[in-house]
């Protein structure tokens, strides 16, 4: 198990998969948070964490592998996102 928003994550996910088996050809990010409050009232720290995860993680991920070359030739790099992503969280909830 591993915390894609740890500062080494990065890293590590890239020294994992050039020394089991030397480079990837498809990563897919697919992991992501809601924290069920629409952006007008998500605090500054819910708002951190959200980015991190959905974003931020997942960009200094990518880097990391293809600084390495961990991506082999003709590789792929998929993103997947939910309609939170898109609608966000419904605002009728209180």
């Amino acid at each position: 198990m591993l915390d894609i928003t740890e500062e080494d994550a990065p890293a590590r996910i890239a020294m994992y998969l050039l020394e089991e088996d030397g480079g990837v050809d498809v990563v897919v990010h697919n992991a992501g948070v809601t924290r069920d409050r629409t952006l007008g009232r998500m605090d500054e720290h819910r708002w951190n964490t959200v980015l991190a995860i959905n974003l931020t993680a997942q960009e200094r991920i990518d880097d990391e592998l293809l600084a390495r070359e961990a991506i082999r030739e003709n590789g792929r790099i998929v993103c997947v996102s939910s309609m939170s992503g898109i609608a966000g969280s419904c605002a009728c909830r209180r």
